[in-house]
């Protein structure tokens, strides 16, 4: 038997706009990142990372680029299936 665990990379950008009292335009000028990049990226809604935009976010929060990104599990920890 396995146990079949999926995971996504999701961002804590939505929450950091949010504890600093920005939006998303604000955020995309003050940052140099595009606005559509901005609510993609707090939507999460992005497969792949451009690393100049995450670290333009990064630093413009003036957070590090551990602290952005945190895996949330698509499975309970129950879901198994079972191998023939």
């Amino acid at each position: 038997m396995e146990i079949l665990v999926a995971h996504k990379i999701r961002s804590r950008l939505q929450q950091w706009i949010e504890e600093a009292g920005l939006n998303y335009s604000t955020t995309s000028a003050e940052s140099e990142v595009s606005l559509d990049t901005v609510r993609r990226y707090a939507k999460n809604q992005f497969d792949r990372i451009d690393c100049e935009s995450w670290q333009k976010i990064c630093h413009y929060f003036k957070k590090p680029l551990s602290e952005l990104f945190y895996e949330e599990s698509e499975f309970p920890a129950e879901t198994r299936r079972e191998r023939p």
